[in-house]
């Protein structure tokens, strides 16, 4: 994500979307979120206004699966890909981002 904020013209800064709030307000259509933005100047102070853009990427390659299909075991996610009908083989998966639903993950 990038930060820009109105009492620093020109400067952009870069930080990451650690949370998305569930609910979109009805009037303001605004969704509460939290983002990790490093300041190591100090520049950046609360309460100063500022509007952020979430940069967002395709993958190629990448797939979303429903929460269920994603296992682990020792810690690492994998899920069963199906060969034939009656042959299944167990694959690692990369998980790039997920919600309560669905998981959006590279084959290994």
């Amino acid at each position: 994500m990038e930060l820009r904020v109105d009492a620093l013209p020109g400067q952009t800064f870069k930080g990451k979307l650690t949370w998305i709030a569930a609910e979109v307000d009805e009037r303001s259509r605004m969704a509460r979120a939290r983002a990790e933005v490093a300041n190591p100047d100090g520049v950046l102070r609360a309460r100063m206004f500022a509007k952020a853009r979430i940069l967002a990427r395709t993958a190629e390659r990448a797939m979303l699966l429903p929460a269920s299909a994603i296992c682990a075991v020792d810690g690492k996610p994998f899920v069963f890909v199906k060969l034939a009908d009656d042959l299944f083989e167990a694959r690692v998966v990369a998980v790039a981002s997920s919600s309560t639903a669905s998981w959006k993950c590279w084959l290994g």
